[in-house]
């Protein structure tokens, strides 16, 4: 696959470029793929991620393990594994009991409608993938760490 040869040869372009050029040692690499063939090797990735948009989830939270392992596979070794965009966000008890250990999701924001219309186009506001009680559940369970529970730095 040409694209995904070429994206490779970007990356690691790029990473070699910042890290052995200019000396940018503080960076962290997250790779985001949805097919391992684009995948540009464990010594330049720190952290691979996966975008799910579930349309059948229909309001369980699950876990979504099976993504998870599927984007653990990309990797020879073990490699954090973060749901960098999401439309349902997965039950913290669902993650724990499946061990699908997310290091972080990120809920995609409203696009294409008012905030607080429930429309599939309103990821956050609206309550048409994730309820607000939802939110507030998985906001303050004890194994979801927010900005305000980081140390100040």
């Amino acid at each position: 696959m040409p694209q995904a040869y070429a994206n490779i040869l970007l990356w690691r372009h790029l990473y070699d470029r910042l890290v052995n050029v200019h000396r940018i040692h503080n960076l962290i690499w997250v790779w985001n793929g949805q097919d391992p063939a684009w995948y540009p090797g464990d010594d330049v990735v720190d952290v691979s991620s996966l975008d799910i948009y579930d349309n059948a989830d229909n309001k369980t939270y699950k876990s979504q393990l099976a993504s998870y392992q599927q984007t653990q596979q990309s990797s020879a070794e073990k490699k954090l594994i973060a749901l960098s965009e999401n439309s349902y966000i997965p039950d913290p008890d669902k993650i724990a009991a499946d061990g699908a250990w997310w290091l972080w999701f990120m809920t995609w924001s409203d696009g294409g409608g008012a905030a607080g219309v429930s429309d599939p186009n309103n990821f956050w506001t609206g309550e048409y993938y994730n309820t607000n009680a939802h939110k507030v559940r998985v906001y303050n369970h004890p194994k979801v760490i927010t900005l305000d529970k980081l140390p100040k730095f």
